[in-house]
């Protein structure tokens, strides 16, 4: 599987269509027994009161206060694979995402902002990302802490203790809602439903989910998960070094961080495409 499974390029008007609808089963090895992330049909600004406090507390204990986003550099590899092609991540407030890959044959470019997004194969022709997909985000262990400086733009509900292989999380669902103006032709669903699950202990955040257009599947959406690993201590801020994606119960790319820096914020012209 291509990385641009992984970053849910645009779809067919079939899929944008039928986008609402459900994937019928995870056809992988991984995630069987992971819950479909659904709306709670909630206004915005809804928000359960244990949901909440969970999210206060993930931002406490990661040092969130003062977040201005980071610039890592790190090794990315795809599909399971040993081999490994050097990766430079640089995130910003309001899903401001740009990912570099380094390949022999040039760089994959990956760029996520707000809505929107492209991503560039080796110097190829850039392709849009459905606004689903590109406000999903790359790996959205940011999104909390938004979601708890501004409950008021976000519906936020409490699932309470979800066990997933033999380990139990809270698991609380964000809903994001995407501006009409901003959908594509066909496109009906104007939320994003994105599921949180954080170790009830540490309150550190374990797995995001989303459902997600991709191109070329039976599917209209299929199942997004990020895992979050191997917490450490960077300045002010605990965060992730291992990140995890699969699509569909399938391995898509493995991401591990060798530093992290918070003081090279890029500016608003490097997330254009």
């Amino acid at each position: 599987m291509h990385l641009f499974l992984s970053i849910c390029l645009l779809g067919s008007p079939v899929l944008l269509a039928t986008a609402q609808q459900l994937p019928n089963r995870v056809q992988g090895s991984f995630d069987q027994d992971t819950p479909l992330p659904t709306s709670g049909h909630k206004p915005l600004g809804y928000s359960d009161a244990g949901a909440l406090a969970e999210l206060v507390a993930y931002k406490v204990a990661i040092g969130g206060s003062g977040w201005l986003g980071m610039t890592a550099n790190g090794n990315i590899s795809f599909d399971g694979a040993t081999g490994t092609l050097p990766a430079a991540l640089h995130i910003m407030p309001g899903n401001r995402v740009k990912l570099d890959v380094t390949k022999p044959e040039g760089h994959d470019i990956t760029v996520y902002n707000g809505v929107r997004g492209s991503a560039t194969h080796a110097g190829s022709k850039k392709a849009l990302l459905a606004p689903r997909g590109a406000l999903a985000g790359f790996a959205p262990f940011d999104l909390p802490l938004k979601a708890a400086e501004a409950a008021l733009k976000f519906s936020i509900i409490d699932h309470g203790s979800t066990v997933l292989q033999g380990n139990s999380f809270h698991r609380i669902s964000v809903e994001v809602a995407i501006p009409k103006k901003d959908l594509f032709p066909y496109e009906k669903d104007d939320r994003l439903v994105v599921d949180m699950y954080f170790d009830p202990s540490t309150h550190l955040l374990a797995k995001t989910v989303s459902l997600i257009p991709i191109p070329g599947s039976s599917e209209p959406v299929l199942l997004k998960v990020n895992d979050y690993a191997n917490y450490q201590q960077t300045g002010q801020f605990l965060l992730p070094m291992t990140i995890d994606e699969t699509i569909n119960g399938q391995s898509i790319w493995k991401l591990v961080f060798s530093s992290l820096d918070f003081t090279k914020t890029m500016s608003d012209k490097d997330f254009t495409f």
